[in-house]
């Protein structure tokens, strides 16, 4: 594809002022939209105006947009003053031309005081080096882009971003590099960068023991925070790809304590069929969802001559998180938009799940016979399972369950919360529990005949540390 540098010289060729201005502004956008596809692009229809931007950049999950003015060159950048009329809205200004030009140091953002530092001076250039392939493999060159429009500041030509792309992973090159970074991006970008550079160097071999708070010394705790949808789309698949990140439950904490599994179903497309075993075990008791569901295992191919493990990895499948068990597999999701029950579902006796639900709390229940049908409550959440009993023996009726409310106690991340199981539709439902409570009721209860060899298992558990 042509680069944006060779479009606007075509642009210029353009005989009409008004296809000069369309061109150059399409190469812009589309440049834009490479770099950041996060990014709104407004197109004001003004062209090199002095005090009306070209463009205007805003981001959902940022409240402040960001003004773009686009000059001719460098030198227009210096004779209309632009860092020192228009630095209050901290805009980007972009010169169209490639030509290299220093600007006078008094005219540089990063002289200037208050919001005007703020103001991102850079050119075609620059822009195209950004969306051109990367040389790094880092996920920091993908934050680098992510973060160029909405957070860069001071004056950034091709040879700085081009360094800025080319991130390193770890060691002290990557130390050097946050330097770069703080002095490129606003406080908030920068923080981004910075966290993302940490997690990394803590992902691949630096000492752990810092994630464990120490209340005689707060300030050298990693960078916490929640994390963006910039820092999760680049940094969690390339955390899962990499084999040499560790997999120690406590650093796979830290970075789930920042984001939660909704986040992680956005970018399900990206991590498809990776390994998410170690991410979900570590924060399956605070992480929280509303549906877990029971479908069929699909097999693979024989002429693969593996034979199929008895329990699978959590992995993403059709942007469905799950786990294949035995001839099983569990899926869970936020809500039921994203994952429906299976109608027709045959329910089960009671006979059949009175052993299963024993040592639960069961404050609900819908029981369908030959003739009847009957909704057992529970008032101030006691357990109603002898009621259930006393209902079913006195009645000469044959019941089926259709489904049951469990409550569940309190733990260190939630309240007391109710999980109904569906039998009929062969799903657990809640308002919200965790990853762990849709689990373990659905091998415990909901696939008491499936899966009865699993119950008790805690499949989303966290796991053992290696030793």
């Amino acid at each position: 594809m042509t680069g944006l540098v060779e479009r606007i010289r075509h642009a210029s060729e353009a005989t009409l002022p008004g296809d000069y201005v369309r061109d150059v502004k399409t190469a812009v956008i589309e440049e834009i939209r490479a770099i950041d596809a996060t990014a709104t692009v407004e197109d004001t229809t003004y062209f090199n105006h002095s005090a009306i931007p070209d463009l205007v950049l805003s981001w959902a999950d940022q409240r402040e947009s960001r003004q773009l003015f686009l000059r001719g060159s460098y030198a227009g950048v210096i004779a209309g003053r632009d860092v020192e009329y228009l630095g209050e809205s901290r805009p980007v200004v972009m010169a169209l031309s490639d030509e290299r030009a220093d600007l006078p140091t008094a005219l540089r953002p990063e002289q200037a005081s208050g919001r005007r530092a703020e103001t991102l001076v850079t050119d075609s250039s620059a822009l195209e080096s950004l969306s051109e392939e990367p040389v790094s493999e880092s996920p920091l060159a993908g934050l680098v882009r992510a973060n160029f429009l909405r957070g860069g500041k001071g004056h950034i030509d091709e040879e700085v971003a081009g360094g800025l792309v080319r991130a390193p992973e770890f060691g002290p090159e990557a130390t050097s590099f946050v330097d770069v970074v703080r002095n490129s991006f606003n406080e908030a970008a920068a923080t981004r960068i910075e966290r993302s550079a940490g997690i990394m160097d803590l992902a691949l071999g630096r000492d752990l023991s810092e994630l464990e708070f120490d209340p005689e010394n707060p300030t050298a705790a990693p960078i916490r925070g929640v994390l963006s949808k910039a820092e999760i789309a680049t940094l969690i698949p390339w955390l899962l790809r990499t084999p040499s990140v560790t997999q120690e439950p406590l650093f796979w904490r830290y970075v789930g304590s920042m984001m939660t599994f909704k986040d992680l179903e956005n970018i399900a497309t990206d991590v498809a069929d990776l390994d998410m075993s170690a991410l979900i075990r570590a924060n399956s008791a605070r992480w929280v969802a509303g549906r877990s569901y029971i479908g069929v295992r699909p097999t693979r191919d024989a002429a693969d001559g593996l034979a199929e493990p008895l329990v699978g990895e959590w992995s993403f499948r059709g942007g469905l998180l799950g786990l294949d068990v035995g001839a099983a597999r569990i899926q869970l999701a936020t809500d039921g938009r994203r994952l429906k029950g299976r109608p027709g579902s045959s329910s089960a006796r009671w006979e059949s799940v009175r052993e299963v639900l024993s040592g639960s709390n069961v404050v609900g229940a819908q029981l369908r016979g030959v003739t009847k049908a009957v909704t057992v409550t529970a008032n101030a959440g006691n357990d109603i399972r002898d009621d259930i009993e006393r209902f079913a023996a006195g009645d000469a009726d044959d019941y089926f369950v259709d489904e049951v409310k469990i409550q569940l106690p309190a733990t260190e991340e939630l309240a007391e919360r109710v999980v109904t199981v569906s039998f009929s539709k062969a799903f657990v439902t809640a308002e919200e529990a965790s990853l762990t409570d849709l689990v373990d009721a659905t091998t415990d209860v909901l696939g008491f005949r499936e899966l009865a060899e699993f119950r008790g298992a805690a499949l989303a558990r966290e796991a053992e540390s290696p030793q």
